[in-house]
């Protein structure tokens, strides 16, 4: 998990506003997939920060909306799937990436500054 200055300050502030922390278990996948992850101390701190989530798994609704988005937008599925995870929950999409959703209309996106 590539450490970011401002995450810890947007968890704090989405924890005290009382907003809802969400996370697909595709994005975890990529989490867990980093070479970063091989640190001890870098896993413990992802998973101290990972257990303030509440994990979304894709399901058929996820799956169909994210197909649909794929072809219709054109994106990676991965992407689309982690857009339609987002959409299924109504939440904002919190990304470093945000060329790879900017196009999908429907999908309210901020990234971490």
């Amino acid at each position: 998990m590539r450490r970011h200055a401002s995450m810890e300050p947007f968890m704090a502030r989405a924890e005290q506003e009382g907003y809802g922390l969400h996370i697909s278990t595709l994005t975890l996948a990529e989490i867990e997939s980093g070479q970063s992850m091989n640190s001890l101390t870098n896993r413990q701190e992802a998973n101290f920060l990972l257990s303030k989530f509440e994990t979304i798994a894709v399901n058929d609704g996820i799956a169909q909306r994210a197909g649909e988005m794929r072809r219709i937008y054109g994106i990676e599925i991965i992407d689309a799937l982690i857009a339609a995870t987002a959409l299924s929950v109504n939440a904002t999409l919190v990304t470093r990436n945000i060329k790879h959703f900017e196009g999908i209309p429907e999908l309210e996106i901020k990234t971490l500054a």
